[in-house]
């Protein structure tokens, strides 16, 4: 029989899977640039990982993201593809600030069939497809497991 995971697990279960399989998985080169967090969906922090290459811009960056996430319950990356990439008109018809959200990839939140959103990861240091892609793949591996 499978292991179900309590829901309030998932997003340091999340955590595990991006330090253990996803991160060394990439260059090497772009380690110390990486920056993560995982939230649950009432934005306590389960785990942060700060590479030696990071600075509070990362910071500020995930900030956004979580924001972004938790606004619309979807990733920035999709936000940004609804918009095309215009961070304007995002900014224009959501009324959001550009110091409080983005659109730029990275951020994804996590779904638990039939329970819904539990949290969040949220990645900063590479480029938005790059912080996109690793949450994906995260997220994905995690669920092949379960």
């Amino acid at each position: 029989m499978a292991y179900i995971p309590n829901h309030s697990t998932i997003p340091g279960m999340v955590a595990k899977e991006t330090i253990t399989r996803q991160i060394p998985a990439l260059d090497p080169n772009k380690l110390p640039k990486i920056a993560f967090t995982t939230n649950t969906k009432n934005r306590r922090k389960v785990y942060f990982r700060s590479g030696k290459n990071t600075s509070s811009e990362n910071n500020m960056w995930i900030n956004k993201k979580l924001n972004t996430v938790e606004a619309f319950d979807h990733s920035t990356f999709y936000k940004k593809a609804v918009y095309a990439g215009n961070e304007a008109k995002f900014y224009q018809d959501t009324g959001f600030s550009p110091k409080e959200f983005t659109i730029g990839g990275g951020g994804f939140p996590i779904f638990v069939k039939d329970v819904g959103i539990v949290g969040s990861l949220i990645i900063s240091g590479l480029t938005d497809f790059e912080d996109h892609q690793l949450a994906y793949d995260s997220l994905i591996s995690l669920k092949k497991e379960l």
